[in-house]
C-alpha cells in the first residue's frame, strides 16, 4: 500500500479514512472479518510456498480481531492459497479459524442479516465430495444438529453446493443450492451467501459464469452462537461425520470476509460483483 505522508496538516475532513482494502471502503464498519492470503499485512508469507503454521495469526484487515490458523496436519501453500490436499483424512482438522466476536456482532445485531464470501480454487468434478453427507467450505464449531450454528457453505454428495443456514436446535433452512456447470469446477471461484430483508442468497461465481439462487428471508435463529467460531477449511463442522470424502479436500482457500449487513446496509451482489472484478483483475491467485 502506497501512503502519502505531507509535512503540514491536513483540514479537509470530508475525504473518506484510507482503508486496507477497497472491500472496506464505504462499509460503515460492517465488514467485520476480512483475510487475504495474498496480502502480507494480512499473512506474512504472502508471495511464498511456506504453509501457515500451527496458531499462526492471519491479520484481519478490518481492523476488528484477528484470525489463526488451526492446523492438526499442515497444508500446502501456493498461488497465494492454502491447499488443503494433503489433509486427505477427517482426522486432520485444519481451517482458517475466525473470531467469536465477529458472530457475536450478528447475533447482536436487531436482525441477522449477514454475508460470508469466499475466494476458493474449487475441487475437480472428479475429485468433488462423494460421501453422504456434506463437506463444508466454511462453517462453525459445531454443525446445526448438535449446536449453535451460523451458516455452512458446503460441497453437497455428489455434485453442487448446498447452503445451510440453522433456523432453530437440529433445524435448518437449505434454500440455496446454485447448479454447478462442468466448467465451473476446478477453478477460481467466488462463493457467497448473504441473508438480508430482502431475503437469502447462495451465489457461485467464476470465470465461466455465475450461477444464483434465492429464497425467502425467513426467520432470525433462536441458537444463540455468539460464543462460536467460525472456520474456513477444513474444519469440525460435518467433515467428521461425512463417509466416504476420498479427494474432496483438493481445494484452495484464498481470501474471506464476513460483513454485518444491518450495519453496512450494502447490497450483497453490488459489493460481491465490484469485489469480484478487482480480485480478478489482480490475478494473484492461482
Amino acid at each position: 500500500m502506497l501512503i502519502v505522508r505531507l509535512n503540514e496538516a491536513f483540514t479537509d475532513t470530508s475525504l473518506g479514512i484510507l482503508r486496507r482494502d477497497k472491500l472496506l471502503e464505504g462499509d460503515g464498519g460492517g465488514v467485520t472479518f476480512l483475510a487475504d492470503f495474498s496480502k502480507l499485512y494480512s499473512f506474512s508469507g504472502a508471495g511464498g510456498s511456506t504453509a501457515p503454521l500451527d496458531g499462526a495469526a492471519i491479520v484481519d484487515m478490518s481492523d476488528h480481531a484477528n484470525g489463526a490458523v488451526r492446523a492438526a496436519r499442515a497444508p500446502t501453500f501456493s498461488g497465494n492459497g492454502v491447499d488443503f490436499t494433503p489433509l486427505a483424512n477427517l482426522g486432520s482438522m485444519t481451517y482458517l479459524e475466525i473470531p467469536a466476536s465477529v458472530l457475536a456482532d450478528i447475533w447482536g445485531s436487531a436482525n441477522q442479516y449477514y454475508m460470508v464470501c469466499l475466494y476458493v480454487k474449487l475441487p475437480s468434478q472428479a475429485d468433488w465430495n462423494s460421501g453422504g453427507g456434506v463437506c463444508p467450505f466454511f462453517g462453525g464449531e459445531t454443525p446445526y444438529t448438535s449446536g449453535p450454528d451460523l451458516i455452512a457453505l458446503a460441497a453437497a454428495s455428489g455434485g453442487g453446493l448446498s447452503f445451510r443456514r440453522q433456523v432453530a436446535a437440529g433445524t435448518m433452512e437449505n434454500v440455496t443450492t446454485p447448479t454447478m456447470q462442468v466448467a465451473d469446477y476446478g477453478g477460481f471461484a467466488q462463493l457467497a451467501y448473504w441473508r438480508n430483508a430482502s431475503g437469502q442468497g447462495g451465489r457461485l461465481r467464476t470465470p465461466a459464469g455465475t450461477r444464483l439462487t434465492t429464497g425467502a428471508v425467513g426467520v432470525n435463529n433462536t441458537q444463540n452462537f455468539s460464543t462460536k467460531k467460525g472456520q474456513a477449511g477444513i474444519g469440525s463442522n460435518f467433515w467428521p461425520n461425512s463417509s466416504a470424502v476420498g479427494t474432496a479436500t483438493k481445494w484452495k482457500l484464498y481470501r474471506a470476509f464476513i460483513e454485518n449487513l444491518v450495519t453496512s446496509g450494502r447490497d450483497p451482489q453490488t459489493v460481491l460483483d465490484a469485489d469480484y472484478n478487482r480480485v480478478a483483475a489482480a490475478g494473484t491467485f492461482s
